[in-house]
């Protein structure tokens, strides 16, 4: 039984490469190809106590891919049709029905199983569809939150800086007052007497405004991570060969400040000196 059985098999590999729907419409339904594969069937089911496995044939079509198993029904149907043209003949026997029948038969179980393997195809098409589906989700959602957590990041961070900015900005502005109040003062008691210690108090609180300023700028320029220094070529003063002390550093990056104490600094001293 078998042995009649895996026959059976080779047979359907047959039809599966020599009796595709392509090659069917180039052959009539006398060809050479379909009478040899009817003579197969024929002596395998000419033997009345055989009946082929439908688990053997199920398992055996679930090893062909989507495309050779749907050709397989179309030539097993062409060969049930050269059969019943057998049985049509004057000369047919009892075997020829027998053979028919059980061929009609096994075609009948093929097709069944073809609709059922398709079936499952499809569902497992579907299904893979759907994992596809839900890791696109995963991954959009993961990037969603991702990007969710930066915006809100952002958003803290900004609010930060802004009540940074606002408290130095505030500070600024006190400390302005407070020091320009400091220097209506000073002119308030301003004589011939005093003009010269007025001059060098001057001095010194304006000096000490355009530092305070100076730094207070500075501090919010590096929360904001800008700067107003002068453009250099490195992006870090360690960097830098050419000046490697702190005071050429900052005279390379912020020349204007070194310069304008400077000056102040030496306006005060002839004041001091021209006192004395």
């Amino acid at each position: 039984m078998l042995e009649s059985n895996d026959q059976i098999l080779l047979l359907l590999d047959k039809i599966s490469c020599d009796l595709t729907s392509d090659t069917l419409e180039e052959m009539d339904d006398q060809s050479e190809t379909i009478r040899s594969i009817y003579e197969g069937f024929y002596s395998v089911y000419k033997d009345a106590s055989f009946r082929h496995s439908y688990s053997i044939i199920s398992r055996h079509l679930g090893s062909y891919d989507g495309e050779q198993r749907d050709s397989i029904p179309i030539g097993l149907r062409a060969v049930a049709l050269y059969s019943r043209k057998v049985c049509d003949s004057p000369n047919r026997t009892s075997e020829d029905e027998r053979v028919d029948s059980s061929i009609n038969k096994l075609l009948d179980h093929i097709e069944l199983e073809c609709i059922r393997l398709n079936r499952m195809d499809m569902v497992q098409h579907y299904s893979d569809q759907a994992h596809d589906l839900a890791e696109q989700a995963k991954i959009l959602n993961e990037e969603t939150k991702k990007n969710a957590e930066e915006a809100q990041s952002k958003v803290t961070k900004n609010n930060e800086q802004s009540i940074t900015f606002l408290g130095l900005f505030s500070a600024v502005i006190i400390g302005f007052l407070a020091e320009l109040s400091l220097f209506v003062k000073g002119f308030e008691n301003l004589t011939a007497a005093n003009f010269q210690y007025i001059i060098l108090y001057s001095c010194f609180v304006g000096m000490l405004t355009f530092d305070a300023l100076f730094l207070l700028m500075y501090v919010t320029a590096k929360i904001a991570g800008t700067s107003f220094g002068v453009k250099c070529r490195y992006e870090s003063c360690t960097e830098c060969e050419k000046h490697k002390t702190w005071i050429s550093r900052a005279h390379c990056k912020y020349p204007y400040v070194i310069w304008f104490n400077v000056f102040f600094c030496l306006v005060s001293g002839l004041v001091y000196f021209s006192i004395g």
